[in-house]
């Protein structure tokens, strides 16, 4: 935290001397690991030199997914869920650091990041 203030202060302060243009965003990472597009995940698979073997074994075990929701009166229907990475798969990690990667380099090379 200490880290992302201290680069908003140096931000700041070069507008304010420089008096440039100057856009800000952040992302809200709470629950991220939810959050991540299956589809997005594999096409930034793609975009990297990543074996298609890899590619492969990703999609295979997120496009078959099948799971159900367990409730205090039963159980959901089977369902295919389109976003969000297994949790407590040792990749899980990895493949949500993939996939933001993938989303902050499809950004405008205008954008600081």
């Amino acid at each position: 935290m200490m880290e992302n203030t201290t680069v908003l202060d140096c931000v700041l302060s070069k507008f304010y001397t420089e008096r440039t243009e100057l856009h800000l965003a952040s992302i809200d990472l709470q629950k991220a690991f939810d959050s991540i597009a299956h589809e997005a995940l594999l096409r930034a698979l793609k975009s990297l030199d990543v074996p298609a073997i890899f590619i492969d074994y990703v999609a295979f075990i997120y496009l078959h997914c099948r799971t159900t929701l367990e409730f205090d009166d039963g159980r959901s229907p089977l369902f295919h869920p389109t976003v969000g990475v297994r949790q407590g798969d040792p990749l899980s990690p990895l493949l949500f650091n993939i996939a933001l990667d993938g989303f902050l380099r499809s950004l405008p090379e205008t954008i600081g990041v």
